[in-house]
């Protein structure tokens, strides 16, 4: 009897993991597809940082943040030390708390013209510098990218994949020799029906120390209708 139920549940598991196949490729297109029910998005934000170097105390941020589309985003802090940065299209503005603004063409900073500036990962973007590939992991699904260039600061990029809400929930880089070098979570909310991204928490290796950033969205709203007049530079 035992012997019939083992195979039974073996069965099942195999037949269930055909049922829940997919392709990186259409796994990918979903992610994508996933990101681009996201046309705006306005929320407030805060950020704790603590470290373990010597001498850099914790440090706590709030302000506001808007984007739109993939090249468009505005962030304003209000404390400890007002500032603010504008992003659109190609430029960027650093306005500080005397109005003093300062802009720059990123399309002559190397690869600058193609940062994205919004909180959204563009993989089609970034299967151009990374070969890919996919497994099935518990719970979700773990794509690894390899970059197409060798790299002496990175040897490889680890994506997990919520199977359920289909979303990116940790984010790994290492270095060439394997070691860690970022370890990043993310949890969601769904806001407007669409699982937004309101808690981020990274742990950087530094060469010095170690480095937690917690970043929080509140207030979050989507698709509003942000003015493009909002990151006028």
């Amino acid at each position: 009897m035992f012997k019939k139920l083992l195979c039974l549940f073996v069965i099942v598991l195999f037949m269930a993991s055909i049922a829940s196949a997919i392709s990186l490729d259409d796994l990918i297109n979903k992610l994508q597809s996933n990101q681009n029910k996201v046309k705006d998005m306005q929320a407030e934000i805060s950020t704790k940082m603590t470290t373990s170097m010597k001498g850099m105390p914790p440090m706590n941020t709030s302000g506001k943040i808007w984007t739109k589309g993939n090249n468009k985003s505005k962030m304003e802090i209000s404390s400890p030390t007002k500032q603010v940065t504008i992003r659109n299209g190609g430029k960027m503005a650093v306005i500080n708390a005397a109005g003093q603004k300062h802009v720059q063409d990123l399309s002559k900073m190397p690869g600058g013209g193609d940062q994205d500036s919004s909180s959204k990962m563009d993989f089609e973007e970034a299967k151009k510098k990374f070969d890919f590939s996919m497994k099935n992991s518990f719970g979700g699904y773990l794509i690894t990218g390899i970059p197409k260039a060798k790299s002496q600061f990175m040897g490889k990029i680890e994506i997990f994949v919520d199977k359920s809400k289909l979303v990116p929930t940790k984010i790994k880089m290492f270095n060439p020799a394997g070691k860690v070098l970022s370890d990043t979570r993310i949890e969601y909310k769904k806001v407007s029906g669409i699982n937004i991204p309101y808690k981020n928490t990274s742990k950087v290796i530094l060469p010095k120390g170690k480095m937690t950033m917690e970043m929080t969205y509140s207030n979050i709203k989507v698709n509003s209708g942000i003015s493009d007049s909002v990151f006028d530079i």
